[in-house]
């Protein structure tokens, strides 16, 4: 978790400010115990001490999953929704964002299933696919899966 301050519940995501103490060393060295014995725990420790200090929590995300992305070899093509301009709000946003990519399936993971409304997308053209999670993955983090001893356990394709 990282530390945010205080806001509004419609505050949007890319408004949220992390709070301004020394949580990235903590973090670190959370992760430094869990996972020392993996060789790739040094990666992170380069990642923490080189990262930006993040004013917004945007930012900081976006980074992390592109580094997340860049270490498991995945090149995908990133985008903010705030730069899409897509309007509406829950489930419309989605499908919007969606339309605006000319994306014709979206995967959600099992939560969603209570959020969104299947005849919705298919009104869309969007097909509305929902992950499909094992106990065992239910548990697990990418950060689990990279730095613990369950990335022999799982392939590549189930990460991604």
């Amino acid at each position: 978790t990282v530390p945010i301050n205080k806001h509004s519940i419609n505050t949007s995501i890319n408004e949220i400010t992390i709070h301004k103490c020394e949580w990235k060393k903590q973090h670190y060295e959370t992760l430094k115990r869990t996972y020392s014995k993996n060789v790739y725990h040094e990666i992170f420790k380069y990642y923490f001490e080189t990262s930006n200090d993040y004013y917004l929590l945007v930012d900081m995300l976006c980074d992390s999953v592109k580094a997340v992305s860049n270490f498991l070899k995945i090149k995908p093509n990133f985008s903010k929704s705030s730069d899409l301009k897509c309007g509406g709000k829950k489930q419309d946003k989605i499908i919007n964002i969606c339309l605006a990519l000319g994306a014709t399936e979206y995967v959600n993971l099992p939560g969603g299933k209570n959020l969104y409304d299947i005849q919705s997308f298919r009104n869309n053209n969007i097909q509305l696919e929902f992950l499909e999670l094992t106990k065992h993955h239910n548990m697990l983090s990418i950060l689990d899966c990279i730095l613990g001893d369950n990335l022999n356990q799982i392939s590549k394709n189930e990460i991604c």
